[in-house]
């Protein structure tokens, strides 16, 4: 269970891949894609600050997060996140019906999501996840997986076949996962162990703040 998915040669190119080193391009070109108008961290710096930092901040910040992802450090305020309860069905308010969000440092966000594009082409590319996933790939979102059900549906009925399918509904799915759980899957698929521990730390023993009013 706990050997690599993928052939050496892989996991040669996505470690190269991984830890090439992330430009000021990169980095100034991940800043212009950020949606204005999104809720801030435990900071309250918003999208729309970082938007209007001048070219002097941006290099900046783009030093210290180089050094920050070098060394693999984190900083403690990138553990850090904000309690935001929003309800499922809008206008309700009921406690029952409110869900939580976590909402980290935008930097953080920025940095991460650099890393992450790179992980998810990766496996695109190199198809290692299987056809079956939907959910955080790409050119395979969730969309595809009604259609697919759909469509099952239908030929069952024209055929006049039997079709079972089994719903799970599974509780805080994201929150449940083990850490060490994480981290076997992440190596498994390619990914470094350094990495991997930077990813699975990041939201490890960090304070939480709950937004007020709710």
């Amino acid at each position: 269970m706990c050997s690599s998915k993928i052939a050496p040669e892989l996991q040669e190119t996505i470690q190269s891949t991984l830890y090439a080193t992330i430009t000021y391009e990169q980095f100034n070109g991940s800043l212009k894609e950020l949606h204005t108008g999104g809720a801030p961290g435990p900071s309250q710096v918003t999208a729309n600050m970082i938007k209007a930092w001048p070219e002097s901040t941006r290099q900046f910040i783009f030093r210290h997060m180089s050094n920050v992802w070098s060394t693999r450090s984190i900083p403690s305020w990138f553990k850090d996140k904000l309690i935001k309860l929003v309800p499922k069905i809008p206008g309700n308010s009921d406690l029952e019906n409110m869900r939580p969000i976590s909402l980290y440092e935008i930097v953080r966000k920025v940095w991460t999501t650099i890393i992450a594009k790179r992980i998810i082409k990766l496996w695109h590319e190199n198809k290692v996840l299987h056809p079956a996933q939907y959910g955080y790939t790409l050119d395979n979102g969730v969309q595809m997986a009604l259609f697919n059900t759909i469509s099952e549906i239908e030929g069952a009925h024209k055929h006049q076949q039997s079709k079972f399918i089994i719903f799970w509904d599974i509780r805080r799915a994201f929150d449940s996962v083990p850490r060490n759980l994480q981290r076997l899957a992440w190596q498994r698929l390619g990914i470094p162990s350094d990495i991997t521990n930077w990813f699975v730390d990041l939201n490890t023993d960090g304070s939480s703040y709950v937004m007020t009013p709710l």
